[in-house]
């Protein structure tokens, strides 16, 4: 699946470098090797850059996966800020993605011949796709997100002890449900769209030291934590928010839900650092090295 995404990275690349359909193209191998065929290109609207791609195989299970890379040029900058702005769904890149889903679901024998996947900004498109077919069709899609963003306070990073951790997790949730009660914060939609998105459990695919996605460590090990000492209604009940979001609902800067919260996942954990490189923990490669010692835990809403 890392691989699947990759190929559409390098279909950007032979897209800029204008050899796409040539013997020399760069991104055949990524799909080919698994038996697939490129169906179709996903092109944004706003700028005409490939931002995904839809593979089939004549195999099933899947027999289809819709793939979504992350930030490679200036334009995708901008959806990166619309993301943590909380408004990356109005973009026609989300729009594009659920189209294209719909349309592959509407082709497919069974939901389960249809796969998501996507890496970091691609990671939240598949998801924006994979929401929309939740509330839409009640259908739960097999999905893998590689190094998604967690806009968040960097608890993870910053503090090391398990204690002091506990008790920022703490203090952050009482203060999530204190701005949860504000009349011009509270909206009910938010958490029922969020419990209705309960049954389905994407893999989540997250570095530790990946600063752009590690939060999403602290977000499912704490919830676990607060079951464990008895207030796990307390998580249960604000872990359709962030403490950002509620700050700018406040000032009338929000309007939908944060679109990278998930109440279910698979977490996949990588605790080591592929090499010295820069931003390599965040890297789509370290999916597809030999001999990874990852850890993993399902957890459920």
């Amino acid at each position: 699946m890392a691989c699947l995404v990759q190929g559409v990275y390098s279909l950007r690349s032979d897209q800029k470098l204008k050899i796409q359909g040539h013997p020399n193209a760069l991104a055949p191998p990524w799909w080919t090797s698994f038996g697939f065929s490129l169906r179709r290109q996903l092109i944004d609207d706003a700028d005409s850059h490939v931002f995904g791609a839809i593979y089939e195989r004549s195999a099933s299970n899947p027999k289809y996966v819709i793939a979504f890379r992350g930030t490679m040029d200036s334009m995708d900058v901008l959806h990166d800020y619309k993301f943590f702005m909380n408004k990356i769904h109005k973009m026609s890149r989300c729009r594009i993605a659920i189209q294209a889903v719909s349309e592959t679901l509407s082709e497919a024998k069974t939901d389960a011949d249809v796969w998501l996947a996507g890496h970091s900004l691609g990671a939240v498109v598949a998801i924006a796709a994979a929401k929309h077919v939740v509330r839409e069709r009640g259908l739960f899609l097999e999905t893998y997100l590689f190094n998604s963003p967690y806009p968040s306070l960097p608890i993870e990073g910053i503090i090391k002890n398990e204690q002091v951790k506990l008790v920022a997790h703490v203090i952050k949730d009482i203060c999530k449900a204190l701005l949860a009660k504000k009349k011009e914060v509270a909206d009910p939609e938010v958490e029922k769209n969020f419990k209705a998105l309960a049954g389905w459990v994407p893999w989540l695919f997250v570095n530790s030291n990946d600063k752009i996605s590690m939060e999403y460590k602290g977000y499912f090990e704490h919830r676990k934590k607060m079951v464990e000492i008895g207030i796990g209604k307390l998580a249960k009940a604000v872990a359709c928010n962030t403490l950002l979001d509620l700050c700018w609902r406040v000032k009338g800067g929000v309007d939908s839900e944060p679109m990278h919260l998930l109440p279910s996942a698979t977490l996949v954990i990588n605790p080591n650092k592929p090499n010295d490189q820069h931003w390599s923990s965040h890297k789509i490669w370290q999916w597809w090295l030999k001999d990874l010692d990852l850890q993993y835990e399902k957890f459920t809403y």
